[in-house]
């Protein structure tokens, strides 16, 4: 690979996750009003995450379910609890598909 296709590429991948973080901001600022659309929008930014071989940085990766795709809004979409057990962890269960997401954490103490 030659230089001028690794900065254009280097260039597609920073325009598409500016692109993924409109499209996740949007759909948190329409859930209310259209649930449905916010979905769709969450599906579109999945989808170009996997086109350009982006990882997401954490903030936006928990806020779409792995398995269907759909917008994580916590209490109406999503379920999220504590577990102490060991590890201690997060436990952010899918409303929608049943999906469960884990994400550790260091207890205070």
């Amino acid at each position: 690979m030659t230089q001028k296709t690794k900065s254009r590429k280097a260039k597609q991948r920073k325009i598409a996750l500016e692109r993924v973080e409109r499209l996740i901001d949007f759909a948190s600022s329409i859930f209310d009003r259209r649930p449905e659309l916010s979905h769709r929008h969450a599906e579109l930014a999945w989808k170009l995450k996997t086109r350009y071989n982006l990882r997401l940085p954490n903030h936006l990766n928990r806020k779409i379910c792995r398995k269907c795709h759909a917008f994580w809004a916590p209490g109406a979409t999503c379920r999220v609890r504590l577990q102490s057990s060991h590890p201690p962890h997060v436990v952010i269960t899918c409303l929608k598909c049943g999906y469960k997401k884990r994400i550790p954490y260091k207890a205070r103490g």
